[in-house]
């Protein structure tokens, strides 16, 4: 993060480079922070309690800190971290271009404004009594570590029998009679109960006979894993006495990865893998357990192939719990997509910006939401033994519905906060993630390129680097790049352009002083503010009304306005030091001030007529609105500071959003009238920052 805070003229490509200098002392962030690397899988840290028990309806008071940094076991799942990791090299399964796939279904929900599209198993509980059976297959591991010890899921005791007969003989596969909350829905699997009792208002009127089960597995050859030294390891938990042997990370996932292709599985069925006693390593910890389970999606023998991969009997947790976690999980989003506005962890005080951010990058994870508290593993009693199965949220969990379609009007499968007074309840509002969809733009033989600004026409400027690591400015038209460079500069930067053609922007000229430019169908306009050291163009209007930021010889940085030929100085009520980066057509204008030009914070802010109010993101530490259109849409960046996070964000409809959480890191820079958005994002495929041109999914009504 602290690669942000350079000069008010060492901005956005420069710091690509290496090469400027300048001699104005002024420091505040690049007005384009831009990594060089690809991005990490960065999340915030959320920490709450272990247990339900300490948590009674009178400690839900304002004020109340219920989180807790004490140790605690907890199921790992670890989905987002290899959705994560099959982006990072380039992989997206597509299961509406590649059709060979499980039976699904989809539909939609409206929230902010914003559309949120979800794909589950089976058929449309809307749509009558149909039933589903998924053909699934089983695939015991035996892993054989450097030190000769073996972990065999096919052969070791757990509980009187192995991994693979405690699965066969489980809920997961045979009938149980589930009673919710007094209402039976129905004598049957785990994943079945969970999905009738999900959209129940359906299946107890006009679905009755509703199921989507897993066919009887076949149990396949059991696959040796041989672990080299150096990625086989074992990790002492101190807090419950146990020892747990892990595998290396990318070795487990190649692996894994390798024996589904050798087993040549139709991605008409379900494979689940059955780790035994064994977790893969963490991906963001190394050293430590990463996953205790997950569920993921690839490309593979001619169509979409979903999977399983669970652990039995490991870090303590009972027989099928890990398993039913995913098998719960994949049911409501097979294709690990099915992204939601976000949501918080039930029962506790909320955090303003969304846990799912960190915990399943927005995703609509149905354990994911509990899976942090013990009594989120559940106990089905039996006659001989007592099988272990998770909490999980329903549907208008995350719709935020008053009113719930599922059984008995709950929001949760089987309501663990209720022995403690605490009824699951819609997830609390808070700052989410809408994804955007992307079409990357890349300047011709460019090492990057980066969009910043774009009209109605959907012409679009921005910036790109050569192969010598010089800077240009481009302007791209109906698919065509046109170089935008001013006359003898040593950097050129466009930044945004109006209905009219003309573009503003700055250059650095051969003492490394930048200044502001007006460009128009190859006419160049410097600008300069009165008396200013250097200055920036940043934004303009339809009427050609031009804001920016400058500075004098003392380090006090200042924005500007320019209209009819006036420069006027804009200050702000939240720092000493300000700059502008927008104005609509009304005058409304938006940007960022400070005090601390190293440390921040900076406020992002919204003024019309001297009058301001504070646009930030909850958490983050800079806040760096870049764009608005003149339907109030702004978009721009935000970074958190401490953690090494950032990313872009929109403001729609009076509520701000992450942009792509969970996904290749995307800033957002410029929007038009037509809520497109331009900025960079991370093309893992060919290992290059590229521009883009994003579709939001904004609700239109019927």
């Amino acid at each position: 993060m602290k690669q942000i805070h350079a000069g008010l003229v060492c901005l956005m490509l420069v710091i690509l480079t290496g090469q400027a200098t300048f001699t104005q002392q002024s420091r505040k962030p690049q007005f384009r922070p831009t990594p060089v690397e690809p991005p990490a899988v960065a999340q915030r840290q959320v920490t709450v309690p272990t247990s339900l028990s300490g948590l009674t309806a009178a400690t839900q008071q304002p004020g109340r800190q219920l989180r807790s940094d004490a140790p605690g076991r907890r199921l790992v799942d670890g989905t987002s971290q290899l959705k994560a990791r099959q982006e990072q090299r380039g992989e997206r399964a597509q299961p509406a271009l590649n059709g060979v796939t499980i039976p699904y279904w989809s539909d939609n929900f409206t929230y902010q404004g914003l559309d949120f599209t979800y794909r589950m198993v089976g058929t449309d509980p809307k749509k009558g009594s149909r039933t589903t059976v998924i053909p699934t297959e089983i695939i015991p591991y035996r892993f054989v570590f450097p030190d000769g010890q073996v972990f065999d899921a096919s052969s070791d005791v757990v509980d009187g029998q192995t991994a693979i007969q405690g699965i066969i003989n489980s809920p997961i596969f045979q009938n149980y009679d589930f009673v919710l909350g007094g209402t039976s829905v129905g004598k049957t699997q785990y994943g079945d109960a969970f999905q009738r009792a999900n959209f129940w208002n359906s299946v107890a009127t006009s679905s009755k006979d509703y199921h989507v089960r897993l066919g009887q597995p076949t149990v396949l050859p059991t696959q040796t894993i041989v672990v080299p030294d150096g990625a086989g390891f074992y990790y002492y938990d101190p807090f419950f006495n146990i020892t747990i042997p892990f595998v290396k990370y990318s070795f487990f996932l190649a692996q894994e990865k390798a024996i589904r292709a050798d087993l040549s599985i139709s991605p008409q069925t379900l494979p689940i893998a059955v780790w035994g006693g064994v977790v893969p390593e963490s991906s963001s910890a190394p050293g430590f357990p990463g996953a205790s389970a997950w569920h993921g999606v690839e490309n593979g023998n001619g169509g979409v192939l979903t999977f399983i991969g669970a652990s039995y009997g490991a870090w303590g947790f009972h027989d099928v719990y890990p398993l039913s976690h995913e098998v719960a999980e994949w049911m409501d989003d097979p294709f690990v997509d099915n992204y939601t506005p976000g949501w918080n962890i039930p029962f506790i005080i909320p955090d303003e910006r969304c846990d799912s951010g960190s915990i399943a990058s927005g995703l609509l994870e149905a354990a994911d939401p509990v899976e942090f508290f013990d009594e989120a593993e559940v106990a089905l009693p039996g006659a001989s033994y007592d099988y272990h199965v998770t909490e999980a949220m329903f549907i208008d969990f995350y719709t935020r519905s008053s009113q719930s379609r599922s059984v008995n009007g709950q929001y949760s499968m089987f309501e663990i906060g209720a022995p403690f007074g605490l009824l699951t309840e819609p997830s609390s509002l808070c700052v989410g993630s809408v994804q955007v969809d992307q079409k990357f733009i890349e300047f011709p033989g460019a090492t990057l390129t980066a969009a910043n600004g774009i009209n109605n026409q959907e012409d679009v400027v921005g910036a790109y680097q050569d192969q010598q690591q010089h800077t240009h400015g481009f302007l791209w038209r109906q698919g065509t790049f046109t170089p935008v460079d001013y006359p003898g500069a040593v950097t050129t930067l466009p930044v945004q352009i109006n209905d009219s053609g003309l573009v503003v922007g700055y250059f650095v000229d051969q003492s490394g002083f930048p200044h502001g430019f007006l460009y128009s169908g190859g006419q160049w306009t410097r600008i300069d503010y009165p008396g200013a050291t250097d200055s920036l163009a940043l934004g303009i209007n339809s009427a050609g009304d031009i804001v920016g930021a400058y500075d004098v010889t003392q380090p006090i940085t200042h924005g500007f306005v320019l209209r009819n030929g006036l420069f006027n100085q804009v200050d702000t009520p939240f720092g000493q030091q300000a700059e502008v980066t927008a104005i609509d057509n009304v005058g409304r204008m938006i940007g960022s001030a400070w005090d601390d030009s190293f440390n921040g914070p900076y406020s992002g802010f919204i003024g019309l007529n001297n009058n301001f109010t504070v646009l930030n993101m909850p958490g983050a530490q800079f806040t760096y609105p870049f764009d608005l259109n003149s339907n109030g849409m702004i978009v721009g960046r935000f970074d958190n500071g401490v953690e090494p996070y950032q990313s872009g964000f929109v403001y729609l409809f009076g509520y701000l959003h992450e942009v792509n959480s969970g996904r290749s890191i995307t800033f957002v820079d410029g929007n038009n009238d037509r809520n497109k958005v331009v900025g960079m994002g991370f093309d893992f495929s060919v290992g290059r920052w590229k521009g883009y041109i994003g579709q939001l999914p904004i609700h239109v009504a019927n």
